[in-house]
């Protein structure tokens, strides 16, 4: 499947065999004209002509799916479901067609009354009966084998099959629970191991045959896609609209049989409910089918059921014994679909939950009994993080965060209050659950958030108060007392064996005796009650006391209340200012030591354990022990980083403050040395490193597979604290730790690779053959180009509208003539209603593959070709043939314009609209394309250019980039797949390659016709959307690389899109449009985009790790933004000149990519392009000034050392690329030793830094005009400032003076060479413009060093050297010769 992985004959067969869907068999009925014979295309091309816009818009609809029936096949059989074993699952669709016809007929055999009869026992069964086997199905291996009872072939899976895995999502029992009812899951006394972080994705299982108390359902997606083909999900949605209290509108019955009929239809309800849950569960299309659909009738069914509004005497009363059975409770539980609906659903959370749901859930967590233990706790979770793979959603963090502290909501209130011992109010029983969801409303940073939590008394302060009292309820409150006993000597033995042990100030020793003797009683006097032995002779902590500390760790990760408490701190921290005056407070120090601490040292000691297969006291684990601690790792694993940053923030913080003294008397407990203090933090680093790093772990685990993934986190949080608490053991800096990860994270990848999750036996079934059959046409470059080349046939037909409608026309009329049809059925009054039908059946054919053609085939085909009386009653008449009809490419451009802005505020239309705009995006891409590939401008020659440019200003001339412009203007930002998107690529396509004519139209239009700049302010705010993602991505990275998500790669796409269309408005030095982004004089407040691009810039590049952790996803975008920059001074335009020195912010940026190391992820040829767009950056801030306002700024901010440092990068990189032995580019693309690979390497030199080397030579020039530079610059040629070129000297055997001789020697070698290169490709020329003389730098071509010694002496010979004006005349009429000569010889070499 690879692109070059098979020669020829495989990637043409399968590009055969997918085109012969097209041509042969039933792909006739895909092309109307195979169907009919008949130009449909051309009837087609007609009707765009009309002014009826519906039937003009069906028409252009109805020709695009004809010509991209190739793509859509793809889209759509990526949909197909090959079934084995066909005769079940027809069976399955005629019950399934059955349950339909029993659940909407519910009113008919649920009901028993005098006029429809008695209740219907049989449908009854019947239907309770499938409903349950549609359950069983939907949650079982596909084994398809008939029920024992003969009546039915319902597909379900062999009872007797234990395979399946027993994870997956609790689902209570229809029939006699309810989510409101039900407790959290997985809910242990005392314990909470599972609710650490309800966050988590799934509720794991170490041991994957323990099914839990709880019955776990995972529905199998391939069954829950069969259901959805089947169209399950309308009998399920309309189902829910059953009324279960209709008996009481006018039924004639008894008071009894209007219960049971109640009774009735609630079970068939509750039953409807529970197939919804399974049939959305993790399966995203029939998620979203359900939600949009049913969401109205999903929220009227939450909480308990309705009471009947009844007149009976018999239900009136409260005590009446009828009254008493309409039953309320449970409620249906359609709060568990709206769950499973949003579950993992990034798509459904951010942008289709209604506000009112939030209310709606809230009021219902309200009214539980115990606010703690609702599992409608989970719904806040899942829409504020539906994916972990995701960021948080903050339009759902404040929606939840305005329930939580709603005061209509008394008791969500009280909750929160007992959580964190306010007010009085007593600990809910499960707090860590109410805890987690106020960790999930601030996570990612969220400021709002946080701060109106601190405004609510939820501050820092309060967090650690609350964990402080935490701690001591688990010491007061355990059953074992004998820990808290054992945890006081522990702390008292550290304190005392090392209070006189470290060095530091006076008053430190004087406060750590004065501890040290009091704890020296505190071990006496627990010594009394008979502990007397801690450690052993020879130097190693008892048994005992290793025991008792590891059992105090265990209590403390099984509490779910204080590792919630921690994970909420954590992110307060992220979020919050520290109040100085913390750091002196012995509540935070005590939760750290005591508390945290623990948490850190149990950690590592359950990794060291299970690594090594024995108890911290050396006894082998039992199979009990080794189950109790995966699970502990498994649900600690989220912990850990948090709790390393807890300690990280509060130890530096108190640096910062000066208020070490605050720590000393927890010094051993933080920085103690693993012989001495075992527990201490410092050690539990090292235990942590020592396990992680050369971890060899089981892949089997569930615990093992999650360490495993965030290992590299946890690497880089244990040095970063490891570093601070101990700087001496820092021996490698930060570009040294990310490669060490890099190694590990290829390792680990290497690990994960061998775990095969098929079966050795399993062969490829006929579902696995099409799956290969599309991946390869997907994936396969050179069958994707077969395709591409396709891709504009159905312009061609639009373009070529006038020779094809003259001829099809006149044809046809012809072969009329000889078949004397009536002049009354028209041109196509014999064939039109058997063309309707072949079109109904072109429908059917579509729609086996999984496609629809909708109201496009149904309305013209139908409409149009086949019943449309204009065809049949002679009211449409054809020209004469003499005449034909004549519709031109042109006519069809002003259609659609007219169609465009007639209807551009339509949202009914915008798919019309935005497939205008794709006829004339191809219709300009069409003129700089080959038969495989877009071209560049500079692959086109110049006649390419003039014809391309000829094909932007053609459409310009009828109004589409004032189209363009309308809808970019007056459609929302910020969404995919809307009209103003399709408008921006369509104008970035009209300006590319800078056409000043479609940059005068924009021009125009902002200044004349936008009057309040909407199309600026449209702009701005996808610039203000792409500040936001930087900034995420840049928050992501803080602590280390993170790999970037695919939604995080398409934002990256969309901010260099508008960043790109800048640059292409302002190509060509464009002055008007390049102040035009800066300020608007014309309009009532200015839009300055140049600024935000600037701050684009510094989010991007401010810190130096934000380059060095820089993705190949995300490289993109810097490079426009720094081309934007560019285009946007050059020319010279003064006023964005400025922007340099007014944004110092950009300076700094610009000096970090300069020095920047980068990463091994982007290879030489990219980051050499980066640095000289930077360079680019700095010259063009400098081109035509007559002042020298930027050359003083830049004199005091560039250091010139950093200017040497890229000339010798720059020229280092040549050297490499010119080296002999080079066989690849930086692409991985083999270069072969010929002409071409030397054009490739002249490409890539020139791409990568050439400009770069050509604006460093400009600069220089510039920069010399400053005596303060200049004279920098002879004092560092002089004394070897430039740290690039020393060397120290590594054999020793020199002294200092000819070490010191050497290295200056050496260095001037270096710049010497690296001097002659940069002459030999970089020239420069006086050139007199705007009446002043300008110091051009340019390079030079490699053939330049090909002319000959005997043409140089020839032309010296022979010229006049008269005068000047002479010698260039000469020179010039002699150019010609002397370039063919070097072309010439330079091929031939």
């Amino acid at each position: 499947l690879e692109e070059n992985a098979y020669e020829g004959y495989l990637e043409q067969q399968l590009y055969d065999q997918f085109e012969d869907l097209f041509i042969n068999g039933d792909g006739k009925l895909l092309d109307f004209e195979l169907l009919s014979n008949q130009p449909i295309n051309t009837i087609l091309l007609d009707c765009l002509m009309y002014k009826d816009d519906v039937l003009h818009a069906k028409a252009l609809e109805l020709l695009e799916r004809t010509f991209t029936q190739r793509t859509r096949l793809l889209n759509a059989i990526k949909d197909v479901i090959l079934l084995h074993r066909a005769p079940y699952y027809a069976q399955l669709n005629a019950e399934i067609g059955y349950l339909v016809y029993l659940l909407r007929s519910t009113e008919v055999w649920g009901i028993s009354s005098k006029i429809s009869g008695d209740f219907d026992q049989v449908k009854k069964k019947e239907c309770f009966d499938m409903c349950d086997r549609v359950i069983s199905y939907l949650n079982e291996p596909s084994i398809p084998v008939d029920i024992s009872d003969g009546k039915s072939k319902m597909i379900i899976l062999n009872n007797n099959d234990t395979s399946s895995s027993s994870k997956g999502r609790f689902i209570p029992h229809f029939n006699n629970t309810s989510l409101r009812d039900t407790v959290a899951p997985n809910t242990k006394s005392g314990g909470g191991l599972s609710e650490m972080n309800p966050l988590m994705e799934g509720r794991e299982s170490v041991n994957d045959d323990a099914a839990g108390e709880d019955e776990l359902r995972t529905p199998v997606h391939e069954h829950q896609d069969v259901l959805r083909a089947m169209n399950l999900q309308l009998a399920l949605t309309k189902a829910l609209a059953i009324d279960y209290n209709l008996v009481f509108k006018g039924s004639i019955c008894t008071p009894e049989d209007k219960i049971e009929s109640r009774n009735i239809h609630i079970q068939v309800m509750r039953r409807v409910v529970d197939m919804l849950t399974d049939f959305v569960a993790g399966n995203e299309k029939n998620q979203e089918i359900i939600f949009l659909t049913s969401i109205s009738d999903l929220r009227r069914h939450l909480g308990d059921l309705i009471k009947p509004i009844s007149s009976d005497e018999e239900f009136l009363s409260k005590d009446s014994i009828y009254a008493q059975q309409l039953i309320t409770q449970p409620g249906l539980n359609t709060e568990q679909v709206i769950i499973e609906c949003l579950r993992g659903n990034l798509r459904l959370c951010s942008e289709e939950i209604p506000r009112v749901l939030f209310e709606e859930f809230g009021q219902l967590l309200n009214d539980e009994p115990d606010v703690s233990t609702s599992r409608l706790l989970e719904f806040f979770n899942i829409t504020i993080l539906p994916d972990k793979k995701f960021d948080s959603l903050f339009r759902n963090q404040e929606s939840t965060l305005d329930v939580m502290l709603s005061p209509k909501f008394n008791e969500i209130r009280q909750c929160i209050e007992g959580c964190f011992y306010l007010n009085h109010q007593s600990v809910p029983s499960q707090p860590q659950h109410m805890i987690n969801t106020l960790s999930a409303c601030i996570m990612n940073q969220n400021g709002i958030t946080s701060s109106r939590l601190q405004a609510n008394g939820y501050s820092i302060d309060a967090t650690i108060l609350a964990l402080s009292k935490c701690l001591d309820h688990i010491e007061m409150n355990q059953s074992h007392h004998g820990a808290s006993i054992i945890k006081k000597i522990t702390i008292n033995y550290i304190e005392a064996t090392a209070g006189g042990g470290s060095g530091g100030s006076g008053g430190g020793h004087g406060r750590r005796g004065s501890h040290h003797h009091h704890q020296h009683n505190g071990v006496n006097a627990v010594e009394g009650d008979g502990v007397h032995n801690l450690t052993k002779k020879d130097g190693f902590f008892s048994d005992e006391y290793i025991s008792s500390r590891r059992a105090l760790e265990k209590l403390l990760l099984t509490s779910g209340h204080f590792t919630s408490l921690v994970l909420f701190l954590s992110h307060q921290l992220r979020s919050l200012v520290i109040d100085p005056r913390l750091f002196r407070n012995d509540h935070i120090w005590r939760v750290l030591t005591d508390g945290v601490g623990y948490l850190i040292s149990g950690f590592a000691n359950d990794i060291k354990e299970i690594k090594e297969g024995v108890s911290a006291t050396s006894v082998s684990l039992s199979a009990e022990d080794i189950q109790e601690t995966q699970e502990r790792i498994l649900l600690s694993i989220p912990l850990i980083i948090p709790c390393l940053r807890i300690i990280h923030d509060f130890v530096s913080g108190a640096q910062r403050m000066s208020a070490e003294d605050a720590m000393l008397p927890h010094f051993s407990a933080l920085k103690g040395k693993p012989q001495k203090v075992p527990g201490s933090i410092f050690s539990s680093l090292l235990k942590i490193r020592k396990v992680i790093d050369h971890s060899d772990i089981s892949m089997k685990t569930n615990q093992s597979k999650k360490l495993l993934s965030e290992s590299p986190k946890i690497i880089v949080s244990v040095r970063k604290l490891q570093y601070l608490l101990e700087p001496s053991s820092q021996a490698k800096d930060e570009e040294d730790v990310e490669i060490t990860l890099n190694k590990f994270n290829e390792q680990q990848d290497k690990k994960l690779k061998k775990i095969d999750v098929r079966e050795d036996d399993d062969e490829p079934t006929p579902a696995k053959y099409l799956s290969y059959f599309v991946e390869a046409l997907t994936h396969n470059t050179k069958i994707q180009e077969k395709l591409l080349s396709r891709r504009f046939d159905f312009l061609i037909l639009l373009e070529s509208a006038e020779e094809k409608t003259k001829k099809d026309f006149t044809d046809n009329d012809d072969d009329d003539n000889d078949n004397n049809n009536d002049d009354d059925e028209g041109l196509f009054g014999g064939v039109g209603k058997g063309l309707g039908d072949a079109v109904n059946t072109l429908g059917n054919a579509v729609n086996t593959i999984g496609d629809t053609l909708d109201n496009a085939v149904h309305t013209v085909a139908h409409n149009v070709i086949g019943n449309i009386g204009c065809f049949n009653n002679g009211d449409y008449k054809f020209p004469e043939p003499e005449y034909g009809v004549k519709i031109t490419w042109s006519m069809i451009v002003d259609r659609l314009v007219d169609f465009a802005l007639a209807h551009n505020f339509d949202p009914k239309d915008e798919k019309d609209i935005m497939r205008v705009h794709n006829v004339f995006q191809n219709h300009i891409l069409k003129a700089r394309s080959d038969n495989s590939k877009v071209l560049d401008t500079s692959e086109m020659n110049p006649k390419q250019i003039i014809k391309y440019r000829e094909y932007q200003s053609n459409l310009d001339n009828k109004g589409v980039t004032k189209m363009a412009l309308q809808a970019i203007a007056t459609h929302t930002p910020g969404l995919r797949g809307t009209a103003a998107v399709s408008a921006i690529e369509l104008l970035q396509e009209l300006l590319y390659s800078g056409n000043l004519q479609v940059q005068d139209s924009v021009l125009h239009y902002i200044e004349h016709v936008d009057k309040d700049s909407r199309f600026l302010k449209h702009i701005r705010s996808r610039l203000q959307e792409s500040t936001r993602i930087v900034k995420e991505r840049g928050e992501q990275i803080s602590s280390g690389y993170v790999e970037m998500t695919r939604d995080q790669i398409l934002e990256y796409e969309e901010a260099e899109q508008t960043l790109n269309l800048l640059s292409e408005m302002m190509e060509g030095h464009n002055f008007k449009l390049q102040n035009i982004i800066r300020s608007q004089p014309l309009q009532s407040a200015d839009v300055d985009l140049l600024k935000m691009v600037h701050d684009l810039l510094d989010f991007q590049a401010s810190q130096p790790h934000f380059l060095t952790r820089l993705s190949t996803s995300s490289v993109g975008l810097l490079i426009s933004t720094l081309e934007f920059i560019v285009e946007s001074m050059q020319g010279p335009c003064h006023g964005n000149q400025m922007s340099l020195q007014s944004n110092e912010a950009t300076m700094a940026a610009l000096k970090n990519i300069l020095q920047s190391k980068f990463n091994k992820r982007m290879d030489d040829f990219t980051v050499m392009k980066i640095k000289s767009k930077a360079i680019l950056v700095i010259a063009a801030s400098l081109e035509g000034r007559k002042d020298l306002i930027i050359h003083e700024y830049l004199s005091n901010h560039l250091e010139l050392p950093i200017l040497n440092k890229f000339s010798s990068d720059a020229t280092d990189f040549i050297k490499v690329l010119n080296a002999p032995n080079i066989k690849t580019d930086f692409n991985n693309n083999t270069i072969e030793d010929s002409k071409e690979s030397e054009d490739v390497k002249r490409r890539l030199i020139d791409e990568a830094c050439m400009q770069g080397l050509v604006a460093l030579t400009n600069i220089r020039t510039e920069m010399n005009l400053i005596p303060k530079f200049a004279a920098a610059e002879r004092q560092l040629l002089t004394d070897g400032q430039n740290k690039k070129y020393d060397k120290s000297n590594k054999d020793g055997k020199k002294d200092g003076k000819e070490s010191k001789r050497s290295s200056s020697s050496h260095r001037r070698i270096k710049m010497d060479k690296d001097t002659k290169m940069m002459k030999s490709t970089v020239a420069s020329v006086e050139v007199l413009w705007n009446e002043r003389v300008e110091f051009v730098s340019f390079p030079l071509p490699l053939e330049t060093e090909y002319l000959s010694s005997g043409s140089k002496s020839l032309f010296l010979e022979k010229v006049d050297l008269s005068t000047h004006e002479k010698r260039m005349k000469e020179l010039i009429s002699r150019a010609p010769v002397f370039m063919a000569e070097m072309q010439q010889i330079y091929t031939l070499s």
